[in-house]
């Protein structure tokens, strides 16, 4: 049984290492001390949660509550709570402040979770109170540390500061002490989104892994696109490809169970079926059979004119309030151009041209008019100059272009190859695509920006190979001077003390306040140049890339800092752009 003081002596160990290896190392050690029925709960209470990311339970509990909390247990009043925490900047060190010298009762793992699981269960009149009372009745039994990292994990600020990535790569050590298995977990991962279900089975179930299939109402990775730079270099590859209208808009995975139950999912494997109670009405109207999983695309559109939104409009129906109001002020299309589970049988393995045929023979069976849900359209070409045509046409009507596919491509969960490609109209130019970056710090600035607490942030790409985030350029453009406070706010909730360990920056560029990895913007630039100071791409022998009069165009609150665009597509762009390729 896991002691949790034990637990939370681990996380000091791995607060005090900015090496990613020794990271991995005591997570490693910790896995091998913890059971079977154990392993799952774990995991999540290291993601910040009590369930499988997909599952939407929230602690809903905020600081102010805290406060009131601390208060009643040391006798001290608002202002004196208050002022501890402006000097700690951190209710979890208020609390190990407050308690140090005395003893705690010795608490499990397993009693510390139940409580966290207790408290995203309970709703409705008096909630809060008797959320209340399960955390002072914690508090007073835990030691100064353990409170520390108990409300740390209710506010949401555990701060470890490694990811996903990290703990595969640790399950791996437990397995087979090297990384030789981290690709049949992270394949089982990816068809099943649920790490501490998988972590359990790995463990202790090695063999059983390679079952672990997809089930309708468990999200999936999604699949992802490469780049092309020409119409040749799809057809060269394959003979063949089907062409799919590039839309911009906002991914969505639809989960239809056996018992009829509908689940939908953004590409960040985020439950957003209470968003699109639409979709979910016209999805019932159309009848479809149980257990199928399809991926599909959402886009708002004018309905006056019929003419499809961007996505920065249709990104304004992913909230959790005001839905009624939203879904009648910016109605949806969705477009779905794949299907991954149908009949009770999972289809990933199947070649796209016989998903595609099912896809249609499904739509074709079902009801679906006046529901604004169709297939995608969808054609085959072998002759470029025909292909370029149709592209034309895309463009003609406002689209971004086209996403290429080949007839013969299975679909990879999470992985990202060049079976499916997008080709937009500035690839064929030489002019740099929009890339998706996530925000690690900002500069406080000065000038007229100085009121707004920022004057420019940096940004950086997620390099996969290394497992870290490296900086790409600074950002000062782009920005409407009424959303810098709301970004203020929004990076300051994810403020850390020290760069994260897993941050790849020249020291020349430290900002004044580092940022988790968690805001993803869109910018567009000039071109991608080589530099001296920035690391995307970066090695001892070789210059990192970096972006030429960046702006911001978009939020993107639909995607993780691991779905940025990485080094390995920056590396494509600049070759592209540069006609190397």
């Amino acid at each position: 049984m896991l002691n949790f003081k034990k637990l939370c002596n681990y996380f000091v160990n791995i607060e005090n290492t900015s090496s990613r290896i020794e990271i991995q190392s005591q997570l490693c050690s910790l896995f091998k001390e913890v059971d079977e029925n154990t392993i799952d709960k774990l995991i999540y209470v290291l993601d910040g949660k009590v369930d499988p990311g997909y599952i939407n339970s929230t602690f809903n509990f905020g600081e102010k509550t805290f406060i009131h909390i601390l208060c009643d247990i040391f006798e001290k009043n608002d202002t004196e709570i208050r002022n501890l925490v402006t000097q700690f900047g951190d209710l979890g060190l208020v609390y190990e402040f407050l308690k140090k010298g005395q003893d705690g009762e010795g608490v499990l793992f397993s009693e510390v979770y139940n409580s966290l699981k207790k408290i995203t269960q309970i709703s409705g009149k008096s909630s809060m109170e008797n959320k209340s009372n399960i955390v002072k009745e914690m508090l007073l039994k835990f030691t100064p540390l353990e409170g520390k990292f108990y409300i740390r994990m209710i506010l949401g600020k555990l701060r470890l500061g490694f990811s996903n990535k990290t703990i595969l790569d640790a399950l791996s050590c437990v397995i087979s002490k090297d990384r030789s298995s981290k690709k049949n977990i992270e394949s089982a991962y990816a068809k099943c989104s649920d790490l501490g279900k998988v972590a359990q089975i790995a463990i202790f179930h090695f063999k059983d892994l390679e079952n672990l299939g997809i089930v309708p109402g468990i999200p999936i990775f999604s699949k992802l696109v490469e780049r092309s730079s020409s119409f040749d270099d799809a057809l060269n590859r394959y003979g063949h490809v089907f062409a799919q209208p590039k839309l911009d808009g906002m991914r969505c995975q639809i989960h239809i169970t056996p018992s009829k139950e509908i689940y939908l999912f953004s590409r960040n494997l985020e439950n957003i079926t209470d968003m699109f109670p639409d979709l979910v009405d016209n999805l019932k109207k159309m009848q479809l059979n149980g257990g199928v999983i399809l991926d599909s695309e959402i886009v708002g559109f004018n309905p006056s004119n019929n003419k499809l939104l961007t996505f920065q409009e249709t990104i304004k129906r992913k909230r959790k309030y005001e839905v009624s109001f939203f879904q009648q002020d910016i109605p949806i299309k969705v477009f779905v151009f794949d299907v991954m589970f149908y009949n009770s049988k999972s289809l990933i393995d199947v070649p796209l041209k016989e998903r595609l045929d099912i896809l249609y023979k499904m739509f074709s069976s079902c009801s679906n008019d006046k529901t604004n849900i169709s297939v995608i359209e969808n054609y085959l070409f072998d002759n470029p100059e025909v292909l370029y045509e149709y592209f034309e046409s895309m463009i003609e009507k406002g689209l971004e272009g086209l996403v290429l596919k080949s007839p013969d491509s299975i679909y990879t969960p999470g992985v990202r190859n060049f079976d499916w490609m997008k080709l937009k109209r500035g690839y064929l130019k030489g002019v740099v695509d929009t890339i998706d970056v996530v925000i690690l710090g900002y500069y406080a600035g000065g000038g007229f920006r100085a009121k707004f607490g920022v004057g420019a942030i940096l940004v950086g790409v997620y390099n996969k190979e290394k497992d870290r985030f490296e900086s790409i350029c600074k950002v000062g453009s782009g920005f409407k001077n009424e959303d810098l406070p709301i970004l203020k706010l929004k990076m300051d909730e994810f403020m850390v003390l020290d760069k994260p360990y897993n941050y790849y920056v020249n020291e020349s560029l430290s900002p004044d306040v580092w940022v988790k990895p968690e805001i993803v913007i869109t910018v567009r630039s000039d071109e991608i140049t080589k530099s001296p100071i920035h690391t995307a791409g970066a090695s001892s022998d070789k210059l990192g890339f970096a972006l030429r009069f960046p702006r911001i165009i978009s939020y993107r609150n639909d995607k993780s800092a691991f779905d940025t665009t990485n080094v390995s597509e920056i590396e494509r762009l600049y070759k592209i752009e540069h006609g190397m390729i």
